[in-house]
């Protein structure tokens, strides 16, 4: 009987306060649409973007957005909504027009292709724009951020600007590869210029390996001048493997094929070790994976040049300057090397891997030429 009465208790005191709460609901939300009758001003926006209503906070403006709190009920959320939009509208008005004059300073491209704007320089900003896939990761989509309640001819007008500062920020990061579509190069030379721009500033070497076949010394010359590197592995433009440039990089590709954000992933090193990265984005950022590692693309070509010259003058171990050079673990340098062509023989250093011998058909057919019932016949002398 006491759990019983207990629960009963409980049962009332319950019911009780929801009668209560819902008593005072309806009473703030009469005395709300009284006042938004009788015109008062009952909303306001502190400077932090806290939406406050008759002195009570009910929501956040960041950026060109506002949310609302959940949890009121259907007929005080839209009294509370009409009142807070009274201020809001005037308020987003006054926002939209300071971002359409803020200079390029005050924007940031941030994670998952957010658009943030420096809103005055306090806090960390709010996001006004996201990128969304296009017809290539150079050539983003762009969606402003901004609520409803912002009319037409200003959202147009933010969106001119942010598209007029994406531009210049994709112009100035993506320089060496804009000089690249821009040389007026032809044939070959301007196939391996789609390549290197399709590939964010490196191409496998293996895959050009049809319009190197045609590229002149002329061509090959121009494509110097304008910053590309050829390497055994790798064509690349060392500019693009910069931090600034490795991080857009990693950004456009996610947002192109709209995948995890690659920028955390960005190392600090030229090597990036254990990271679990989509099919395509190592070489994306300028990497090249072997196994759980992935090494920078100029890493590479330097390691696998210092392998040549160790290997011409015999068998060698993973010395110390290999592990400064691509600044991994001996563990981890090991799977890299014999990627590279490399095995280990009997006593532990690392010799060049034989490969068989290519097939020639040429050779082939001599070969069967001479075993062939032809080659008896040519041997036979007839006698007249």
């Amino acid at each position: 009987w006491q759990e019983r009465t207990r629960a009963v208790e409980d049962g009332l005191s319950d019911a009780l306060h929801d009668r209560l709460t819902q008593r005072f609901v309806d009473r703030r939300t009469q005395m709300l649409l009284k006042g938004l009758q009788n015109g008062e001003q009952l909303a306001a926006v502190e400077e932090d973007g806290a939406i406050l209503v008759d002195g009570q906070g009910v929501g956040r403006l960041e950026g060109l957005c506002y949310v609302l709190e959940p949890g009121a009920a259907d007929a005080e959320r839209r009294a509370l909504s009409s009142a807070a939009r009274r201020v809001l509208v005037p308020e987003l008005k006054r926002r939209a027009k300071a971002l359409i004059g803020d200079p390029d300073e005050a924007f940031a491209l941030g994670e998952r292709g957010l658009i943030i704007w420096r809103c005055g320089g306090a806090g960390d900003g709010a996001p006004v724009g996201r990128l969304l896939s296009g017809a290539t990761a150079l050539a983003p989509r762009l969606e402003v951020l901004a609520a409803d309640s912002l009319g037409s001819g200003a959202r147009a007008a933010v969106r001119q600007r942010l598209g007029q500062w994406l531009d210049g920020h994709l112009r100035m990061r993506m320089r060496p590869l804009r000089r690249l579509q821009a040389a007026g190069l032809d044939g070959p030379g301007r196939g391996l210029a789609f390549l290197l721009v399709e590939g964010l500033g490196n191409v496998r070497t293996a895959a050009a390996r049809a319009v190197l076949n045609g590229l002149g010394a002329a061509d090959r010359a121009h494509l110097t001048r304008l910053g590309v590197r050829f390497g055994t592995r790798h064509i690349y433009l060392p500019a693009m493997l910069k931090p600034g440039a490795v991080e857009l990089r990693a950004r456009l590709w996610s947002v192109h094929h709209r995948t995890i954000d690659l920028a955390p992933q960005r190392p600090s090193s030229p090597a990036l070790v254990g990271a679990d990265l989509p099919p395509g984005a190592a070489e994306a950022i300028g990497f090249e994976a072997f196994g759980q590692v992935c090494l920078r693309v100029d890493v590479v070509e330097r390691l696998a040049a210092r392998l040549r010259a160790l290997v011409r003058q015999g068998p060698f171990g993973l010395e110390p300057e290999l592990l400064a050079l691509t600044g991994l673990q001996l563990t981890e340098l090991a799977p890299v090397v014999e990627a590279l062509g490399y095995g280990r023989d009997q006593g532990g250093t690392y010799v060049r891997r034989r490969s068989p011998p290519p097939r020639n058909p040429r050779r082939r057919g001599r070969a069967a030429a001479h075993t062939s019932p032809f080659a008896a016949l040519r041997g036979l002398r007839l006698s007249g």
